[in-house]
């Protein structure tokens, strides 16, 4: 099953309170867009009160109000974008607790798809700016024999 791994990355202030990772951008090979399942890990040390998850390439966005339950360090959330997978199309946070979520659940497409992932933190500043990790998974759609 392929993935892509930010690794941990300290992300870059935008505006006030608002961070966003590196645009990522990479393949999800076989021959048809993929719905995949992203984990975004909380890192740093700041609250986080808003995710948003944009697939750019196909203009595919996904709003996460994080509501009165802020992400503090160690939280994760689970974005499963299938809607014919186990889980369906959902966010969990620690893998229990669901958010609700506006907008689409992005796919991964065969060929270079750019990703663009925003945060609101409610603690700005060094050393506070917040750091985080993403991991996209999939299963590719191989071409028929």
């Amino acid at each position: 099953m392929p993935t892509h791994d930010t690794g941990i990355l300290v992300l870059t202030a935008q505006s006030t309170g608002i961070y966003t990772f590196p645009v990522q951008s990479f393949a999800g090979g076989g021959v048809a867009a993929v719905y995949p399942f992203i984990r975004i890990y909380q890192e740093g040390y700041s609250p986080w009160s808003h995710i948003t998850v944009a697939q750019k390439t196909d203009n595919q966005t996904l709003e996460i109000p994080l509501g009165t339950r802020l992400l503090v360090p160690g939280d994760v959330i689970d974005i499963y974008c299938d809607p014919n997978g186990p889980h369906g199309q959902i966010v969990l946070l620690n893998n229990t607790n669901p958010y609700t979520a506006t907008g689409t659940f992005p796919t991964e497409e065969p060929t270079t798809t750019r990703w663009l992932i925003t945060i609101a933190a409610s603690v700005i500043g060094a050393p506070n700016e917040p750091s985080a990790r993403a991991v996209w998974t999939w299963t590719s759609i191989a071409p028929p024999p």
